[in-house]
């Protein structure tokens, strides 16, 4: 995939739309997006958060690739019976780093 950030005001902006897209979903690009809609109404248990981690990596990877972010570090851990707190933490190329968070909720 092919962005160009002149576009974009915040990288938070791609990387909420990539983690928050249902994959194979948005028509400008089957590989967008990720496959945490696919957990929705699941139980949460002990590997759930290793799950919701690596989708959210696996959503974010292009945007490494491309070469938009240096490195992506992703954290999850459970927050109660029903949610997953992540954290993204992203390397900007010009040394920034941006923290993004947000929440995934089971059942």
């Amino acid at each position: 995939m092919i962005v160009d950030l002149n576009y974009y005001q915040d990288i938070k902006y791609l990387a909420f739309m990539s983690v928050n897209s249902n994959k194979s979903k948005y028509w400008a690009d089957e590989e967008l997006g990720s496959d945490l809609f696919k957990l929705n109404k699941s139980k949460i248990d002990k590997s759930t958060p290793n799950e919701v981690k690596r989708i959210i990596e696996e959503s974010l990877s292009w945007i490494e690739n491309d070469g938009l972010a240096k490195s992506i570090e992703v954290s999850a851990k459970a927050n109660g019976k029903n949610e997953i707190d992540w954290t993204i933490e992203m390397l900007k190329p010009n040394n920034e780093t941006e923290l993004i968070k947000g929440v995934w909720q089971g059942v």
